[in-house]
């Protein structure tokens, strides 16, 4: 059996440890999603004013433009329950409160000029633009929240600093036993 002499053994270990490096680095970019680079928004899609053209319902809204908008970070109750996730809407039946957030956000937004400010993720699963809605330097998001009207959705990717917000409100509205929270169900 031919023996190796030291000298190719010692020139072959920067090879081998190049290799483990690049292994790990790989499997690290796997499990902590750093292959999906964050992508500004498209031209399209650009942070501003838009006209709004009507609410869906507590948290999702419909562009002039046609585009869809679903507020990042909360999840009000709703308007159209569906019986499985693929199924169609029943427009017979409401979730409770869903009338009093789908009325909150259509008089938040009034005359339908609202600024969209995007986070990390840009759409959501069903292609809906991902937003924080401000009218006025007030976030709709937020007052949402802190009206009992909606839940926080913390476990998302987006920024921290509206994380802490969120919660914030809510704890609020459950210390005031708003909405959800004041344990009526009608």
């Amino acid at each position: 059996m031919p023996r190796h002499s030291p000298a190719v053994r010692r020139n072959s270990w920067p090879a081998v440890i190049a290799f483990v490096l690049l292994a790990v680095v790989g499997v690290a970019r796997y499990f902590l999603g750093g292959d999906e680079p964050i992508a500004p928004p498209p031209a399209a899609v650009a942070e501003g004013t838009f006209q709004v053209k009507h609410v869906i319902d507590g948290d999702t809204i419909r562009l002039e433009d046609g585009r869809r908008v679903r507020l990042i970070g909360v999840d009000c109750p709703e308007m159209f329950v569906r019986s499985a996730p693929d199924a169609e809407p029943d427009r017979t039946r409401t979730e409770p409160w869903a009338r009093e957030a789908t009325a909150f956000t259509q008089k938040f937004i009034g005359d339908g000029q609202v600024e969209l400010r995007f986070d990390r993720e840009r759409l959501d699963q069903y292609d809906r633009l991902l937003a924080y809605v401000y009218r006025d330097d007030r976030l709709l998001n937020e007052e949402l929240l802190r009206a009992g009207l909606a839940e926080a959705r913390l476990r998302f990717h987006y920024g921290d600093h509206y994380k802490r917000r969120f919660e914030k409100a809510e704890q609020a509205a459950q210390e005031e036993r708003l909405g959800i929270w004041s344990g009526r169900r009608d």
